[in-house]
């Protein structure tokens, strides 16, 4: 029995300080856009991206229009821009979602100085059972490649040990990942080099701007709520699946206008 194949192209928003009162967020948001590993999927990927640039373009003076090869950066567009870009993301059905919303302050110590390592580690569990889900739960279990983005200085070295010591090794008894899709593959690219991660920085994006407060105490859920249509559901659960709320009690921090969009049983 032949398995399915899939992509997850990983991106973040925010970042990992702790130094709330020098202006760190304090909410990092990490994301992944899931689709089949085939080539139409890349096409309409593709696609996306160039339609979306295309509209976004055809508003702007020469001057400042986003050349061909140029990835889209969604918190380099405008307000309008970065709707009609979640719009389009939202339309796709071949994609697919996991957000992991992280309320920084919450946080035990211990855990800071690994954060990163940690919240992936949630992204990949879920992506993994999202790919098990998409392949009809009963049939082989699928193959699943990784594709982070290399902001932050993400080194290939480090993102390798650590698969190999809470996923490849099965003497690994620190942490337990669920393995309900095979891992293939796991590259570090640029979102040059990978257009997938322009929607995966799309996607964490417009979590992170439903969270996070600007300087006026404001966050802004247009983009969510045309993206959120994608994120992956279990049994029409969102809460845990498509979206994960870290630490548990993070879901009193949420903002009630974002509260109330991936609200679900149990929230």
């Amino acid at each position: 029995m032949c398995s399915r194949r899939f992509i997850a192209y990983v991106d973040e928003s925010g970042d990992e300080g702790m130094k709330f009162e020098k202006g760190s967020p304090k909410w990092f948001v990490l994301s992944a856009v899931v689709v089949p590993n085939e080539p139409q999927s890349q096409q309409k990927l593709r696609q996306l991206i160039d339609e979306a640039r295309d509209a976004i373009n055809r508003e702007r003076h020469e001057q400042h229009r986003i050349p061909h090869k140029k990835p889209l950066h969604f918190r380099d567009l405008k307000h309008d821009d970065r709707k009609f870009f979640s719009m389009k993301i939202g339309q796709i059905e071949e994609i697919g979602t996991v957000s992991v919303l992280c309320h920084k302050p919450s946080l035990r110590s211990q855990i800071q100085d690994r954060l990163y390592n940690y919240l992936l580690r949630f992204l990949v569990e879920r992506v993994a059972c999202y790919c098990y889900a998409q392949s009809g739960n009963n049939q082989a279990r699928p193959k699943l490649k990784l594709v982070l983005s290399n902001r932050g200085g993400l080194k290939q070295s480090e993102v390798n040990e650590y698969f190999h010591r809470v996923w490849y090794d099965d003497t690994a008894k620190e942490i337990v990942i669920e393995q309900s899709a095979i891992l293939e593959d796991i590259l570090v690219q640029s979102s040059g080099k990978a257009m997938g991660l322009q929607l995966a920085d799309a996607v964490a994006s417009s979590y992170f701007y439903s969270v996070e407060p600007n300087r006026y105490g404001m966050v802004e859920t247009a983009y969510l709520r045309l993206i959120i249509p994608r994120a992956y559901r279990h049994n029409h659960r969102l809460i845990g699946h498509g979206v994960k709320l870290f630490p548990d009690d993070a879901q009193h921090q949420l903002p009630e206008e974002t509260k109330a969009i991936i609200a679900g049983p149990g929230l």
